[in-house]
């Protein structure tokens, strides 16, 4: 996987806008930056006598080490046949190397 994509934002655990405190309704707000990382049981402390769950609240570019990590190139091709160079995620290939599967028809 992609480094890009081992974020939070893209985790199913992560629900975006929604508080920490498991009292409160989880109402996500799409514009937020940060959320509830629901990954793991929330965890309790003792308020007031009472126990009360917590989720961590967590920013969408995060990262935890449940995503698997990329394999790292030991000797990177920084003038790689598609064009690219380190850490440039995907390739891009330049049109005359690529072949067409199918005669394009005018």
């Amino acid at each position: 996987m992609l480094k890009r994509y081992a974020i939070c934002r893209n985790c199913r655990h992560w629900r975006q806008g929604v508080p920490s405190d498991m009292r409160q309704p989880a109402l996500e707000d799409i514009s937020s930056d940060v959320g509830a990382c629901e990954m793991a049981p929330a965890s309790m402390f003792e308020m007031d006598g009472q126990w009360v769950a917590f989720q961590p609240i967590v920013h969408f570019s995060r990262s935890c080490a449940d995503f698997d990590q990329p394999q790292r190139d030991p000797d990177p091709d920084v003038d790689g046949p598609d064009d690219d160079g380190p850490g440039d995620g995907e390739p891009h290939p330049l049109p005359s190397r690529v072949r067409n599967l199918f005669p394009i028809a005018a």
